[in-house]
């Protein structure tokens, strides 16, 4: 019987491949941002506690990306455990798994791309023009176009700033296709390009810099540090 167990339990990790994220569109959205995504991706592989097979992420690097992109709390329903959730379907299986452990625990680019997927699709963030009428209700003066990281990121860290405020344009508007097992509406391609946005935000407010362009820059520059010291 399957009662007892989650939905998730009982998911095909390639029903999201092959309907989610095998498409055109995720294909040049990928390729658009691909010096962001291996930058992240390479600085966080060396970021983990266990350096034996620093030239794949492990698990506790793939948890402190989201850490440091602030995506992890209550206003978005991640944590460990989503996290986690992701990590083990992301990864591609080996055909010796037995003589390739620390292949099979560790996290590939292709894999580490088809996470990102994955936890957009969890996500589900409010598209923009929707989170941009949310945001006009709580404060007049702002404009979406001239946030510098993107709607998304404005809208939920304006939401963790004012937590447990009374202020129905800051109530949590979490979508009915937020979570693993809810039927998906949007394109994943459009999920993903907000999860971009808002990922580079909360990772230039961690590492200290001011742009897409200099996160990239300073995430090469420790990845590489990363490399020569270990």
């Amino acid at each position: 019987s399957h009662l007892n167990h989650r939905p998730e339990a009982l998911t095909d990790p390639n029903e999201f491949r092959t309907t989610r994220l095998y498409t055109t569109e995720m294909d040049k959205l990928y390729r658009s941002r691909l010096p962001l995504m291996k930058a992240i991706y390479n600085h966080y592989r060396g970021s983990a506690r266990h350096k034996s097979n620093s030239h794949l992420m492990q698990r506790d690097g793939f948890q402190m990306l989201w850490e440091h992109a602030g995506i992890v709390g209550y206003e978005t329903g991640f944590s460990v455990r989503e996290i986690n959730v992701i990590y083990c379907w992301s990864r591609m299986l080996w055909h010796d798994e037995m003589r390739n452990q620390h292949l099979v625990e560790s996290m590939t680019f292709v894999d580490f791309l088809e996470a990102v997927g994955r936890a957009a699709d969890f996500l589900s963030p409010p598209d923009p023009t929707t989170l941009a009428g949310m945001m006009y209700q709580t404060t007049a003066f702002f404009k979406p176009e001239t946030s510098k990281f993107g709607i998304t990121y404005e809208y939920f860290t304006l939401l963790s700033r004012n937590r447990g405020v009374s202020d129905k344009a800051l109530e949590l508007q979490r979508r009915p296709s937020a979570g693993f097992s809810t039927p998906k509406t949007r394109p994943l391609h459009e999920k993903v390009g907000q999860l971009l946005d808002w990922m580079v935000g909360g990772l230039a407010k961690t590492h200290h810099v001011q742009s897409e362009g200099e996160l990239v820059h300073k995430l090469c520059m420790q990845a590489r540090y990363n490399t020569k010291k270990g």
